[in-house]
């Protein structure tokens, strides 16, 4: 399995939460927003903070936050 921080991820792409790195306040904020392993988000502008499409909610994460999800790159076909 291929993973990449979401910071690294280009926009416009989407992948698959695999990781989240952090303490548990930083992981159970992304809970709460639905940035949970095995969902799909697409990364829609940014390194920092970073707009995000997660079950069709816009989202906006901070630089820190995206470096500590790491993601299954999907394939743009």
């Amino acid at each position: 399995m291929n993973l990449t921080s979401l910071r690294d991820l280009r926009a416009g792409a989407s992948g698959v939460v695999r990781e989240v790195h952090g303490g548990h306040a930083m992981t159970h904020r992304l809970a709460e927003m639905g940035i949970l392993r095995g969902v799909t988000v697409r990364k829609l502008r940014g390194n920092g903070p970073a707009i995000l499409d997660c079950r069709g909610h816009r989202l906006i994460v901070g630089r820190g936050m995206i470096g500590d999800i790491m993601v299954e790159p999907l394939n743009s076909h």
